[in-house]
């Protein structure tokens, strides 16, 4: 009896096995017009597991009907929306997020140069930046002003006291007009002038390299009575050589106090960091999350404490050597509100700044508003001509208090 009972369960079972897979395969090709390619993957895995299961008996199915609900859990992980590039960390510009760029800011925007790495092509020019999310839908679009030496070009008044703004993405504007640029902002509120060196993906190193190396008479500029550097905490990560886009960048080496250059990025050990592969498994959210550990988080937490140290040996060299050539303070901005900002490392950067004596300005407690994500652009994660506006009524007063001590120890009168 039992033995004629299992042989007539088998074919319905062959047939319900064979109806639920076809039944599956027509839904999970119903289900790619909407969901990720790879959500539907794992959410196929999970039901031939849970299917499989029923064929198995004791460790085996036990095995394989935990597993399904790992697959479960990925296809559900797929399936959430990726948020803004932003949050990823910081790049440059043509390298920051996965949207689609459009204009004439992609005909050589960058050349490659000796010292630096690479710059900003050295001609007068407006470049119009556009970027498009994957479907198409614009993000921004706006226009760069570049002068004769490779600079976001800006008005100059004559006989005013002149700051230099040194950094990356966020010292140029990434993603914003001319006129909602931090420096830009700057200008307006103090009446001083100012000049913008910042060139996306750019570090402290580069800072420091140019300080060494530029000769700024010839750039038609008058010497700085301030330089201001924003600081990420991404720029750790960029010093000790790990962005794919810098691998030419100046290589210092720090001990103690002592801060030498020893020439590339490239030419020291560990590499810098490979970008994601292209192709269709860069558009799982699951790899992007391996990928950031194997090649990102292992390779940055053996190196860190070192790596600190040399950011903080870089910024009080460049301390050191404003005040010498120009004698001109230095202040930091500590942009600490962005996502891919990492809490522990931002307090070891400002409390080694401190003991350092040099000035700064740390955005998550000066303005805590900028933690707000409505100020980063969406779908890009630079900040808002709005968020520059937040941080320049901020750091105006300081800039304008900073020079007038500066003054008044000097016995020069007014500004």
């Amino acid at each position: 009896m039992v033995g004629q009972g299992t042989g007539a369960t088998r074919p319905r079972e062959m047939k319900y096995l064979l109806a639920t897979a076809v039944a599956w395969i027509l839904a999970a090709w119903i289900s790619l017009q909407w969901l990720p390619g790879f959500a539907v993957a794992f959410a196929s895995c999970c039901a031939a597991l849970l299917i499989a299961s029923r064929w198995c008996a004791g460790v085996a199915r036990v095995v394989t009907f935990n597993v399904s609900f790992i697959f479960f859990a990925l296809a559900l992980y797929e399936s959430v929306p990726v948020g803004s590039p932003g949050d990823r960390g910081q790049a440059p510009a043509a390298a920051l997020g996965h949207g689609v760029r459009e204009g004439s800011y992609l005909q050589a925007f960058h050349v490659p140069h000796a010292e630096l790495g690479y710059a900003i092509t050295p001609q007068r020019r407006r470049l119009r930046s556009v970027l498009k999310d994957r479907e198409g839908n614009l993000i921004y679009d706006v226009s760069y002003s570049i002068d004769r030496f490779g600079r976001r070009a800006m008005p100059t008044v004559s006989e005013k006291p002149t700051v230099y703004f040194f950094g990356g993405s966020f010292t140029f504007g990434e993603g914003v007009d001319d006129t909602e640029t931090l420096p830009e902002q700057i200008r307006r509120l103090t009446g001083f002038n100012v000049v913008n060196w910042g060139v996306p993906g750019y570090g402290p190193h580069q800072m420091l390299r140019q300080l060494q190396t530029e000769n700024f008479s010839k750039t038609q500029v008058s010497p700085p009575a301030l330089a201001v550097f924003l600081l990420l905490t991404g720029h750790i990560d960029r010093a000790a050589g790990r962005a794919p886009w810098d691998d030419h960048g100046p290589r210092f080496d720090v001990n103690g106090r002592s801060v030498r250059w020893v020439g590339r990025l490239d030419e020291q050990t560990p590499p810098p960091l490979p970008s994601p592969p292209p192709g269709w498994i860069a558009a799982s959210r699951s790899y992007d999350v391996i990928w950031r550990y194997l090649a990102v988080e292992r390779p940055r937490r053996a190196q860190r404490e070192e790596d600190r140290k040399r950011v903080l040996g870089i910024l009080t060299a460049s301390r050191d050597l404003l005040s010498e050539q120009f004698a001109a303070p230095l202040l930091i901005v500590l942009w600490d509100t962005i996502p891919s900002n990492r809490v522990d490392d931002a307090d070891w950067l400002s409390s080694g700044l401190a003991e350092n004596s040099i000035d700064t300005i740390r955005v998550s407690r000066s303005v805590p508003d900028l933690a707000d994500a409505s100020l980063y652009i969406e779908g890009d994660g630079h900040p808002s001509g709005a968020a520059y506006a937040k941080l320049a009524r901020r750091l105006a007063p300081v800039v304008v208090s900073t020079l007038s001590e500066l003054q008044k120890k000097r016995g020069n009168g007014r500004m």
